[in-house]
């Protein structure tokens, strides 16, 4: 007999539940989540309580990753949304004393031969 350390056969029973429910479920993240609770030996009948908080917990989490992204994506277009305001006003503006001083200088030009 060796001297190993003996697995109880309760733990044996845990452990065998979860292997089958493992193989049962399609979804990769509920996989994963069973082999967590297998390797923290989480008792099997608090299994679908853990499940369903994970689930929120992973539902509350995408959504504040979403959140984080938007202000990500909001801090790097409204800078170059205000840069882009900026040069079409004074383009416009610049368009504006150009054709002002067009004008004046047709006028002045008018006057002169007079």
């Amino acid at each position: 007999m060796g001297y190993g350390r003996m697995i109880p056969n309760g733990r044996m029973e845990e452990i065998r539940r979860y292997n089958q429910r493992i193989e049962e479920t399609s979804d990769e993240l509920e996989k994963e989540i069973y082999r967590k609770a297998k390797s923290f030996r989480v008792p099997y009948e608090k299994l679908d309580m853990i499940s369903r908080d994970s689930a929120e917990k992973i539902y509350i989490l995408n959504k504040k990753r979403k959140k984080k992204r938007f202000i990500k994506i909001m801090l790097g277009v409204i800078p170059l949304l205000s840069l882009i305001l900026f040069c079409v006003l004074s383009l416009k503006k610049a368009d504006s004393i150009r054709s002002m001083t067009k004008q004046n200088q047709a006028w002045t030009v008018k006057n002169r031969k007079k």
